[in-house]
């Protein structure tokens, strides 16, 4: 595909992409194939022209709080699956201070309350909310929270609170696939969660996860997908067997 590009045309390239071209699939079945190690070079220029673009030079930190590995779920590629026999623990809201606490002056932009999909947070909503507040008391940043799917009420008390930003991974968009990592959870659910809590004001992210039998076709089925969502923010992650998964 860039075979015959100098920088001129990589950088005019980059630019229309800017502009707002759209990739066809067959575009990005190209460049999934792309194994040369000189055209794969040329793909991350222009990768980066377009990142520059948006973001510049820049770098903006946030910290986990990762305040429960409990979960009800049995995703085939997680480590605190409900299946899995591993010693958990659920922070108690002075730890979750003192946590916060530890945070001052590290400089980050952003704290991520990060859990499985814990029944008791899910069942008690408010005592989740009560984790925002002391977030927001100790350190008056931006708070994503990343707990799983949650239903419309509770998304919207968290946002009452001051949750800022909505991580909800899809992992995938090939049904087959979702079927294979997250057993027997509902994939039109996962999309609706993230769709509410856009509608009421969330900063709202995805992510793709590869390495789990993803081949160039149920990529780009998932790229496709994440662009129908149009969410503020997508990661792409790999995944990296442990014990239990």
């Amino acid at each position: 595909m860039f075979t015959n590009m100098d920088k001129k045309d990589l950088d005019e390239y980059a630019q229309r992409v800017i502009d707002g071209m759209q990739l066809s699939e067959d575009n990005l079945r190209e460049m999934l194939l792309v194994t040369d190690s000189t055209e794969l070079e040329k793909l991350h220029y222009v990768a980066r022209k377009v990142r520059d673009h948006y973001f510049g030079n820049k770098v903006f930190l946030y910290s986990f709080v990762y305040f429960s590995t409990y979960c009800k779920n049995r995703c085939a590629f997680c480590y605190y699956n409900t299946m899995n026999k591993i010693n958990r623990y659920r922070l108690g809201f002075e730890d979750i201070r003192n946590v916060c606490r530890k945070l001052k002056g590290e400089h980050i932009h952003m704290v991520d309350l990060t859990m499985g999909e814990d029944p008791y947070f899910h069942e008690n909503p408010s005592q989740f909310a009560k984790v925002i507040d002391i977030v927001k008391e100790e350190l008056d940043l931006p708070v994503m929270i990343s707990p799983g799917v949650l239903d419309d009420n509770a998304l919207t008390m968290l946002r009452e609170h001051g949750a800022n930003f909505l991580a909800l991974y899809q992992e995938t968009y090939d049904k087959e696939l979702y079927s294979n990592l997250r057993i027997g959870q509902s994939f039109s659910g996962r999309i609706h969660a993230r769709q509410f809590a856009k509608k009421i004001g969330y900063c709202v992210e995805d992510g793709l996860l590869t390495g789990v039998g993803n081949d160039v076709e149920s990529t780009i089925t998932s790229l496709k997908g994440m662009a129908r969502e149009n969410s503020h923010m997508v990661r792409v992650m790999t995944f990296i067997p442990q014990e239990g998964t």
